[in-house]
């Protein structure tokens, strides 16, 4: 379930995670955000193995990647299975693998450092 100190009044002011919910003009009506990375690479399902970086946001409906260029959404209900790739230390990928039910694959990097991948990890198991 949605933890009940994250839900805002979106649209309206502040929300819990402290972002400005006017940035994020695309949440619908009772849609509350979850967890944020606002640096993270993206590699979408496309042939183009084009990474993207941007911001990943895990809302009470859906998991959203954006950047000033696009922006991918993938309702929670899609996701399959959701792994962790590499470990803080290593030097492989550090993020997340999230494979869907249709059977694609998106791939999101995160900051080693900052340990990151933690929060949208939990958020995408709840």
């Amino acid at each position: 379930g949605i933890n009940a100190e994250y839900m805002g009044t979106h649209g309206r002011g502040m929300c819990a995670l402290g972002c400005s919910c006017q940035r994020l003009p695309w949440l619908i009506k009772g849609e509350s955000p979850v967890a944020e990375d606002p640096s993270v690479s993206f590699l979408p399902m496309k042939a183009d193995g084009a990474a993207r970086t941007g911001a990943v946001v895990v809302t009470n409906y859906r998991l959203a990647f954006y950047n000033n260029e696009a922006r991918y959404d993938f309702p929670l209900g899609l996701i399959e299975r959701v792994e962790k790739m590499g470990r803080a230390g290593s030097s492989q990928d550090y993020g997340i693998e999230i494979t869907l039910k249709d059977l694609r694959t998106v791939k999101l990097t995160h900051n080693r450092e900052t340990h990151s991948r933690r929060s949208i990890y939990e958020a995408l198991l709840e």
